[in-house]
Order: structure tokens, then sequence, then C-alpha cells
């Protein structure tokens, strides 16, 4: 079943919004400008949401989320890759990339969490901080690391892993190899 209009005039697309039936056995819904270029949302018979197109009768899928919630970006088969990270996968026939984009004011941020409370909701994570240009490594909801926007590394540390002292440890390595290191305590 396809609804669609025929416009006529000289440079005006038709649209149409159609129900089929792939050559594969998909079911889908088709967003099309004609009938040779369509966009589609199909269930198929492994009850895997597929979003795609359709461009004079080849298929192509771009994304899938499977039956298990999995999300795969540029391939079929999510749930095949590693069982602890499947639950996204990003694939390409060349280089592949995640971006994530801010404000120059503002930080991206992946996060590790282990709960949501206040501080298990980042228990780890990465941060870009795009106001001073530095990145950031959290463990056990704390600032472990931080590279600064000329190549500077400071570290922070407990400790009370090396001699019981409970004080944090700071250690900065800049650019140009100077350590600069503090112990409370010593």
């Amino acid at each position: 079943v396809r609804f669609r209009n025929n416009h006529t005039t000289s440079g005006q697309p038709s649209w149409g919004l159609g129900i089929t039936r792939q050559n594969n056995a998909v079911r889908a819904l088709l967003l099309g400008s004609d009938d040779n270029k369509n966009a589609a949302i199909c269930v198929n018979g492994n009850n895997s949401l597929i979003f795609g197109e359709e461009v004079s009768g080849t298929w192509t899928e771009h994304m899938r989320i499977d039956s298990s919630g999995n999300v795969g970006i540029g391939l079929t088969n999510p749930g095949d890759y590693l069982s602890s990270a499947h639950q996204l996968v990003i694939s390409d026939s060349a280089s592949t990339g995640l971006t994530i984009a801010t404000p120059n004011s503002s930080s991206g941020t992946i996060a590790f969490a282990d709960g949501t409370g206040a501080a298990d909701n980042a228990r780890g994570l990465v941060r870009y901080g795009h106001s001073d240009n530095n990145l950031q490594f959290h463990t056990n909801a704390g600032e472990r690391l931080r590279i600064d926007s000329i190549g500077g590394t400071l570290y922070y540390g407990n400790a009370s892993s090396v001699g019981g002292v409970t004080a944090t440890t700071r250690a900065a390595l800049d650019a140009d190899g100077t350590l600069d290191l503090e112990i409370p305590g010593t």
C-alpha cells in the first residue's frame, strides 16, 4: 500500500508513505520522495527494528536494534560482539569513529556507572573540558589524571597504597619534562 502526491510542477518532488514487503521478506514502512529513493523503518523475522533506505529497489541497512535491545550502526549483528560491550556497536568498511560535540564552554563526557546515586552514576569517566581544553580521567568517582592543553600531565592519587598516608598525592609532569611531586607529610 502506498500513498503519494504526484507533483507535476517542474522541480517539485513527489512524496509518499508506503507499507510494503521487501524482496527479503522484510516488512517496511517507507517514507520517500519518489519511487526510487525511500527511507525505511522495518521489522524482520528476528524481531529486529531496522532503519535503512531503499534506492531503486535495493535495500541498504544503516542501523538495527535487535530483539535484545542491542544497537548496531553499520552492521547487522551487534549481539555477536563482546558480551560486556555489545549494547552499542559502530562499524564501517573504513575508519570508524564516535564524535561527542559540545559547545566550547562545556564538557564532553563518557561515564561508567554502577548505580544512579551521586557518586555511582559517574564511578569512572573520561571527560574533555572545552573551556580550558583538558582531558580528564576519573576512577572511583574522583579525578586521577588530567592532560592540559599544552601536554602537561597532572596525576592525583591516594598515598595510602604506598605507606599508609591518607592524604592526596599530586604529581605534575610538564610538557618540557619537569616533574613536580607533592606528597603531604614528607
